[in-house]
Formats: C-alpha cells, structure tokens, sequence
C-alpha cells in the first residue's frame, strides 16, 4: 500500500518519489485509514489544479475509495470550503496550498502547505548574528510554506532563546497543548501564529522577524499594519540579507471611506467566508449599527467578489465586506461603490469608538473579547439622533434622522470607471422600485395540474411531441 510510488503519467521514478513527497502523498493516506473517513473531498487552488488529477489517483490507489476535487472555491482558495463539501456530503477535506488557518472546525480537515526552499544554515547564521548586535527581542514568523522548518529554526535559535523565540502556527483542529511554552510566558495568538513574551514584557519592545517569499509578502501585512509602532524585518532568501518591511499609508484611504460610510443611506453587508468563525456576530452587529443610525442595511452574497456582480446593485451606496482578513480585493477603486472593512464601519457608525493609528482588517477584533471592541452605547445613540455633520468629501449635511429623498427624484447619474464598463442609476433609487425582483411564485394563484408528458429527443435527431402538442 505505502510502497515507492510507480509510474505515473509519463513521470520516471525520480519525479515521481519527488511528486510523491512534496504533496505529502502518505500522510494523507495514513489520516484518511487512521479516521475511517468515507467521502473526502481534496480543495486545490488554481495554480495547483494541473497536480489534481495526479494526486487524487495516487492517493485513491492507496485507499481504495473515490475522492472528490474541489476545483472552484466557493469565495477565496485560503479558506477551507466547507459549503462546496456539503454538495457531497463529505465527512473531510484535505486542503492542498497556501491556507489563511481560519476555520470554525466544521468539517476534520487536513493541511497540506507548500513547499518552499530556505537555505537553513545561511538563514538561522544571519538571523543570529543580526540579534546579538541588537537590542530588543526578536520573534521569528514564518509563511506556512516554510513550516517544515519549524522544528529546525527552533533548535537552532536555542542557543540565544533569550533574545529569539520563534512563533508556531496555529492549525485549526490542533491541539494547543502540543505547542510546548514556559508557564511563566505570555502566549499571543495573532493572526494564527502562537508566539510567547516573558510576562511584563513591552510588545512596543519587541521586533518581528518574517520569513515569508517574496511573492507572499503581502499575506504578513496585515501584522504590520496592526502594528504600526513595531518594527519589522522580512529577510530576504534571495539576497541572504534582513530588510526593512515598510508599507504604504493606507489611512488616508480608511478615512475616505469612514467618511463614505457616514454619508451613506443603504448599506450593502457583503458576506465573503462561510468557514471563518464569528461571521454571523459581525453581520449582527453591522445591521445594529445601521439601525441605530438609521441606515438601511441588506445582505448579500454572492460569492467571489468582482466588479460586475456588484454592479447589479447601484441603489446601495457602500458595502461593507465580512470576510478573511487574507482575502484582498486588488482591484477596489474599479467598484462603483466603495467596499469598506469591518473597521471603517465601526469609526463611522460607533459613536463609541475612536481614531487609532493601526489599520485592522479582522472583523473578529471588534467583536466582544477582540482588541478593538468598544460596546455600543445605545444611550450614546439617542442623544446624538438629531445632530447633524458635514461631509468632508462633498460637503454635503449628514444627518443620523430618518432617509429622505433629497434632491430631484428623476436626477439620473451616469458614472464611467472603465472606458468597457458603463452603469447608470437614479441616486435616490429604491430596490422596491425594481421592475423584476426574481421570479414570482404566486402561492395559491397558479390552478393546479396533473403532470403530462412533454416533448423527447435530442437538438441533432429532433424531437417529439405528444400528439396533442405536435407542431404543424
């Protein structure tokens, strides 16, 4: 069953034990047997679905049952998609690439991360020599295609663990206890790293060290930008060297949109993940906001984001996005409405939350035990209910009272973001005013029928009709 893997489609020997061990071909095998699992499902990205066909055989050989590939992720490739499972029923996935670790532990799953190559001994000599001639801590990160270092980064950082600690991941469904800290340390879970801190230590003390390629880099901005007094450091296995991480200011554009969000009637609350947890608590609380500013607030769904899809929906004026922290919309200023965070919603609509320098793009973190959560005082909301501000964007009156139409009702707007990409839309537009709203289905109008036969065939030989519906 588990013996050196054969030939498989036009692959020698050497590529295919090479095949064999960079997807982890055993170790799937093992967990599927050792679980008795029946239907498992194998989640890859796109970039990795010309190995599918391959690994599902060599795997299914192994196993003796059928498996089922998930090629179209329901919203983004990170996250596990447990409502594309669901269509067969599976009982556990394996999930093949890079993975964001936000699950709700739904559905057993295992990870299969990439495989990336770090020049170990050059790496751990240049961050060593880099920490004795510095002053603070150092934690060491690294992207999950670096994993299988862990264990070697971490015993060979222990020579200096006083000033180098090196950080696990936080695999959904692992247990915590297998990560072995100091009962005397302090241990953080951020972003789905576990990483420690003697108690009484300064994190504003503290500088990170990221291991991550090049192409990934953007998947650890999201410590740096919650972070912001922190230094950190990528160090670069290309050029054998630490550099700086410096990233653009991107508050700029979150007080845009706070402000939009402030100026907006109809808000649009887009849900893009299923799998992490929390997400029906920040929908909730999004639509207590809206409420409480007299806001109309919608829900919608629609799977991987993209421009046109939300271009069926002029008459709202923001969306606020609900979804991995991880997913990146590249593309943002290319919506003719503006899609916002979890953050920008709470500065404009929380009368109890203030400005801050970090940018946070998890949801979870305003959420009721999260670093940035601030009650909503509702007391709050009843004394400011008749203030009014004034927009800084189009210096219009903004007004938490109830909607009114204001100005002409027939103004039409025409707006171009692409010279392809056209829209036009009454600014004052209800989604009661839509002319077709889905299909009726007139319960208790419709007479009700006995089943008849129809027509048969194929459009190449023609079909038949039931003598009493034959075409002449």
């Amino acid at each position: 069953m588990f013996d050196t893997p054969p030939i498989y489609f036009g692959l020698n020997s050497d590529e295919a034990l090479a095949f064999f061990r960079k997807y982890d071909i055993l170790k799937c095998v093992f967990w599927i047997i050792f679980n008795k699992y029946q239907k498992v499902c194998l989640q890859f990205p796109d970039e990795l679905l010309k190995d599918s066909p391959l690994i599902c055989s060599m795997i299914e050989e192994r196993v003796h049952q059928k498996l089922y590939i998930l090629a179209d992720t329901t919203f983004g490739s990170c996250c596990v998609d447990y409502i594309a499972a669901k269509h067969v029923d599976a009982d556990a996935i394996i999930h093949f690439g890079y993975a964001c670790l936000n699950s709700n532990n739904e559905i057993p799953t295992l990870y299969v991360f990439p495989k990336e190559y770090l020049d170990i001994n050059v790496t751990c000599e240049n961050i060593i020599s880099f920490a004795k001639n510095f002053t603070n801590s150092l934690i060491v990160l690294y992207d999950v295609s670096y994993s299988y270092y862990a264990d070697n980064l971490i015993n060979r950082f222990a020579i200096i663990k006083d000033k180098i600690r090196v950080s696990m991941l936080a695999v959904p469904q692992q247990k915590k206890d297998s990560v072995k800290y100091s009962s005397s340390d302090l241990v953080i879970n951020k972003f789905n790293r576990y990483y420690s801190l003697p108690f009484g230590t300064n994190i504003d003390t503290v500088s990170f060290i990221c291991l991550v390629p090049l192409h990934r880099r953007k998947n650890f901005e999201n410590f740096v930008l919650s972070n912001r007094s922190t230094i950190f450091y990528r160090y670069s296995n290309e050029e054998h060297c630490l550099e700086k991480m410096t990233l653009p200011d991107l508050l700029k554009r979150s007080l845009y949109e706070v402000h939009k969000v402030k100026e907006a009637k109809r808000v649009g609350i887009l849900i893009s993940t299923l799998s992490t947890d929390k997400y029906l608590d920040a929908i909730n609380r999004i639509k207590t906001l809206c409420k409480l500013t007299n806001k109309l607030s919608y829900i919608f769904s629609v799977g991987k984001i993209s421009v046109e899809k939300l271009a069926n929906f002029p008459e709202i004026d923001v969306f606020v996005l609900i979804g991995c922290p991880e997913a990146e919309i590249e593309n943002k200023r290319d919506f003719y409405q503006p899609v916002v965070g979890m953050m920008e919603a709470e500065m404009a609509l929380n009368n109890n939350e203030i400005w801050w320098q970090n940018v946070v793009k998890d949801y979870r973190e305003f959420l009721p035990g999260g670093t940035q959560y601030k009650a909503i005082n509702i007391e709050q909301f009843k004394n400011t209910e008749n203030e009014v501000d004034i927009s800084l964007i189009t210096n219009n009156v903004i007004s938490n009272s109830a909607i009114e139409c204001d100005g002409d009702i027939t103004e039409n707007i025409i707006v171009v973001r692409n010279p392809l990409i056209v829209t036009q839309w009454n600014k004052n537009y209800d989604l009661n005013e839509r002319s077709w709203r889905g299909l009726e289905p007139n319960i208790g109008k419709a007479s009700v029928e006995k089943a008849s036969i129809g027509r048969t065939g194929i459009p190449s030989t023609g079909y038949e009709y039931p003598s009493s519906e034959r075409l002449t």
